[in-house]
């Protein structure tokens, strides 16, 4: 069996443990390409009174799964994660100072979406990069749900990307892409300034207490300033 399954180019697990999933994608680790990995991880519920801890530790699992799931440079990518009770100690974390984790390089991966991570994907470390250290080269649909990233840097990692999708995120104040065709927000934001000259599909679901700025342009520029 394990030699027939390393043989594979689709995957999907459901219901299982951080850990066992690690260990299930570290036995992959010499397939021969994966196409899909579909991964659904059911988080157990904290211990009494030591939910922070757990809430870190957690963090230090998805940081491993990432890491797992990148050494297979799969062409599509779907996490989901369902924290069950620990999401309802999670929201003022969530919102002031999540656990950070390191987003990795995903060469092959097409299509790729992040849900219910209830975590920040760090990019701190990473510079401008040029055309050839793209983190995200072939990337084209990214979807995101429950979690923080500073959107605009990790645009600079997407040359190719066409459709972005963002749920209860928190994304920064700027979205700017050359390559954006598509865009949802479905957000609580202080402020957005959006600059998208290849714009065709915009849906906008804004909680917003300042402005909403909006820049696009065809054949001619267009300019938008909605107040709150």
């Amino acid at each position: 069996w394990s030699r027939l399954w390393t043989r594979l180019t689709g995957f999907t697990f459901r219901d299982l443990a951080l850990h066992s999933l690690k260990s299930a994608l570290d036995s992959l680790v010499h397939a021969p390409g994966v196409f899909l990995l579909d991964i659904h991880s059911e988080v157990p519920p904290p211990v009494p009174r030591r939910e922070l801890l757990y809430y870190l530790q957690y963090a230090a699992g998805v940081s491993s799964l990432l890491r797992a799931a990148a050494g297979l440079s799969p062409v599509e990518l779907r996490l989901k994660v369902s924290l069950g009770p620990l999401a309802r100690l999670t929201p003022d974390l969530l919102l002031c100072y999540p656990p950070k984790v390191d987003l990795p390089c995903f060469h092959r991966a097409t299509s790729i979406d992040l849900s219910g991570l209830e975590l920040e994907l760090d990019l701190s470390l990473l510079a401008d990069p040029p055309a050839s250290c793209y983190m995200f080269p072939a990337l084209e649909v990214l979807s995101l749900s429950r979690c923080c990233v500073d959107v605009a840097d990790l645009l600079l990692h997407c040359p190719r990307l066409r459709v972005l999708r963002a749920t209860d995120c928190s994304l920064g104040d700027a979205i700017r892409s050359a390559s954006l065709q598509e865009l949802v927000l479905e957000v609580k934001t202080g402020s957005v300034d959006i600059e998208v000259p290849t714009l065709k599909q915009l849906t906008l679901s804004l909680d917003t207490r300042r402005e909403l700025r909006l820049l696009w342009w065809r054949r001619f520029c267009g300019y938008a300033t909605i107040p709150r």
